[in-house]
């Protein structure tokens, strides 16, 4: 995957219409960490109307989507890597692990059915690891695209994934369907 700086400037045209079937998810939580990325933006860019719940994101960007929207957003702190323009390390993995989340929403550089969810940089991968195990569910969004995919380092395996949001169909979900993953 190109570098996130390249990917923000022009986003996925299915990201909009990923974000909005989020949406639903969200009412009523109290709770949700949103992951960094292009995917994430398009997620707090459209949160719902008075949507109560606070948001905690390693992610300056999702966080200043988020705030825009008028949630309240904590921002978790570290290093950023620039694949995902995120905060990582030991501090932000830290930081995630005193907080406890209704839903986890993460992005994927890619989903593969032998290989589960996966990442280009391991210190990415292990914030996502670390918000997905402070959450009580873990959904992933992502685009057909992605689905057939596997990035260098893995995140979680589709038993820890409850929910994928994607614009993929038929062929292409039945492995994630088999897996017991919720595929909307």
């Amino acid at each position: 995957l190109p570098p996130y700086a390249i990917r923000a400037e022009a986003p996925e045209p299915a990201l909009g219409p990923l974000a909005n079937a989020v949406a639903p998810m969200l009412a009523g939580l109290g709770t949700v960490f949103l992951d960094g990325g292009t995917t994430m933006n398009a997620v707090a860019a459209q949160l719902p109307d008075g949507f109560a719940g606070l948001v905690v994101t390693p992610a300056p960007s999702v966080a200043l989507a988020a705030l825009a929207r008028g949630a309240r957003v904590h921002l978790i702190g570290g290093a950023l890597c620039p694949d995902g323009a995120m905060a990582t390390g030991g501090e932000a993995e830290r930081a995630i692990s005193a907080i406890a989340a209704d839903l986890c929403l993460l992005g994927a550089c890619g989903l593969w059915p032998g290989f589960g969810l996966s990442a280009e940089d391991s210190a990415e991968a292990g914030v996502k690891r670390a918000m997905a195990r402070a959450s009580g569910r873990v959904a992933v969004i992502a685009s057909g695209s992605k689905l057939a995919r596997r990035g260098r380092h893995h995140v979680l395996g589709l038993e820890e994934i409850d929910v994928l949001v994607t614009d993929a169909e038929g062929a292409a979900t039945a492995p994630f369907r088999a897996a017991g993953v919720e595929v909307k």
